[in-house]
């Protein structure tokens, strides 16, 4: 089932489909989602607490990620716009081509390939315009 859905850049109500908190929001902007599948963005800004050196570490593009995933989750599955609590269970055939400098805006896509009793599989791919800079599975569960 597709589902069209107006942009959402408005911090607040992203905040109201994550269980993070500020500063630890990795998404500010939901572009596109239906039952498996998920388009989100976050522009790299120096206050982020993943920037080192003027650049977004590996593990804040994968909670960029993670994050991708728990809107998924939340808004999608629940069918109710309240933040899911996940886990990050695994990461496998993982890989990072770039780091994104501060400024840049990264556009995530993320599919879920496979579900089984509150654990899912799901790919990502991260892309700064058209270049992709990340891509691999990760495997998530939600807290019960």
């Amino acid at each position: 089932m597709s589902q069209t859905i107006k942009t959402i850049t408005d911090p607040r109500e992203i905040q109201k489909l994550l269980p993070q908190r500020e500063p630890m929001i990795m998404v500010d902007r939901l572009d596109y989602f239906d039952s498996k599948k998920i388009k989100t963005a976050l522009t790299i800004r120096h206050e982020n607490v993943f920037v080192e050196k003027g650049h977004l570490s590996e593990a804040g593009i994968i909670e960029h990620i993670a994050q991708s995933i728990a809107l998924l989750t939340g808004h999608v599955k629940k069918g109710v716009n309240e933040p899911t609590v996940g886990y990050i269970g695994g990461i496998k055939d993982f890989e990072i081509y770039e780091l994104p400098h501060m400024g840049k805006t990264l556009e995530t896509q993320v599919e879920v390939t496979q579900e089984f009793m509150g654990m899912r599989l799901s790919h990502a791919e991260v892309y700064l315009g058209t270049k992709l800079i990340a891509s691999g599975v990760l495997k998530t569960a939600t807290k019960p």
